[in-house]
C-alpha cells in the first residue's frame, strides 16, 4: 500500500493516517462480528441439512427442505468466504497504516530493546573477564600445590626408604586435600565461564535484528516527519511540477525530483550512524 502525502483532507498528514486507521479498525471490527455470525449460520444450516438428510436415508430425491438448506449452505458459504477475504484485506490494511500511526513508539521500543541487548552484552563480558581473572589465579595456586605436592612426596619417600620411622607428614594429606579442592574450583569456574561464553555466542544475531528493527522503525520516523512537512509544501511542490510539465509535457505533473546537496547528505549520514553507535 503505497500512500500518497498529498491525498490527505486533514490539517496533517499523520492526522489522516490515524483518521484512516481508526476507520478501518472500526470496519474490521464490523466485519469480524458479521463473519463470526456468518459461520455460525453455516453451522447451524450444515447441521440441519445433515439431519434433514439423515429421515430419509434411502430416496432417490431431495425434500424440498433438503434443497432449501442446500441452497441456504452454499448461500452461507459464499458469504463466509466474501467476508473472510475482506477481514484479511483490512487487516493487511491496519497493520500497513499501523506501523505508521504507532512508529514513534515503535522506534522507543527498538532503541530500548537495542539499548538493553548491548547492556547485557557489557555484562557479560565483563562477568566473563572476572571469571577469568580468577581462573588464572587459581591455575597459578594449582601450579604451586603441585609443585609442594610433589616436593612432599619427594621428602617422605626418601624418609620411608631410608627406612625412618618418622611418619609421613600432615602437610602431604593437607596439600592433597587443597590440590584436590582447587581442581574442583577451576573446573567449576571453567564451566561459568563456557555458559558465559554460550550466552554471548547468541547475542550477536539478536544484536543485529534488533540494529535492523531500529534502522527500520527511525526510517518511517523519518518519512511520516518528511511527509508532514511535505503536505504543508503540497502547493509550493505542485507549481513546480506542473509548470515543468506544462514547458515540454515530459515527465509526470504529480512527481518532482529534487536533489540534496552532498554536504548535507553526508552530515545527515554521520548523524545517522552516530546514533545507531550510541544506542
Amino acid at each position: 500500500m503505497k500512500l500518497n502525502p498529498f491525498a490527505k483532507k486533514t490539517p496533517g498528514y499523520l492526522a489522516g493516517i490515524k483518521a484512516d486507521h481508526a476507520r478501518i479498525q472500526k470496519e474490521l471490527a464490523d466485519k469480524t462480528t458479521a463473519l463470526q455470525t456468518a459461520r455460525d449460520e453455516l453451522t447451524d444450516w450444515q447441521h440441519d441439512l445433515v439431519d434433514e438428510e439423515a429421515r430419509f436415508p434411502h430416496r432417490h430425491s431431495r425434500t424440498e427442505t433438503e434443497i432449501a438448506l442446500h441452497r441456504q449452505v452454499e448461500a452461507g458459504q459464499v458469504q463466509v468466504g466474501t467476508l473472510e477475504y475482506a477481514v484479511r484485506d483490512l487487516q493487511r490494511e491496519l497493520g500497513q497504516l499501523s506501523g505508521i500511526v504507532n512508529a514513534t513508539e515503535d522506534l522507543k521500543e527498538a532503541k530500548s530493546t537495542l539499548t538493553g541487548l548491548r547492556t547485557v552484552r557489557q555484562g557479560l563480558q565483563d562477568h566473563q573477564a572476572q571469571l577469568e581473572g580468577k581462573s588464572r589465579k587459581l591455575k597459578e595456586r594449582i601450579v604451586v600445590l603441585e609443585a609442594r605436592q610433589y616436593a612432599d612426596i619427594e621428602r617422605a619417600g626418601q624418609a620411608m626408604a631410608s627406612e625412618s620411622e618418622e611418619p609421613i607428614p600432615d602437610s602431604v594429606a593437607r596439600t592433597d586435600t587443597e590440590l584436590r579442592v582447587a581442581k574442583t574450583a577451576l573446573a567449576q569456574l571453567e564451566q561459568q565461564i563456557q555458559t558465559v561464553k554460550d550466552e554471548l555466542a547468541s547475542l550477536p544475531e539478536q544484536l543485529r535484528d534488533a540494529m535492523q528493527a531500529f534502522k527500520r522503525c527511525r526510517a518511517t520516523v523519518a518519512e511520516v516527519e518528511m511527509k508532514e512537512q511535505v503536505h504543508s509544501l503540497a502547493a509550493v511542490f505542485a507549481k513546480a511540477s506542473v509548470s515543468a510539465y506544462l514547458r515540454n509535457f515530459q515527465g509526470a505533473p504529480n512527481k518532482l525530483e529534487i536533489e540534496i546537496p552532498d554536504d548535507v547528505v553526508e552530515a545527515i549520514r554521520s548523524e545517522l550512524e552516530a546514533e545507531a553507535l550510541d544506542n
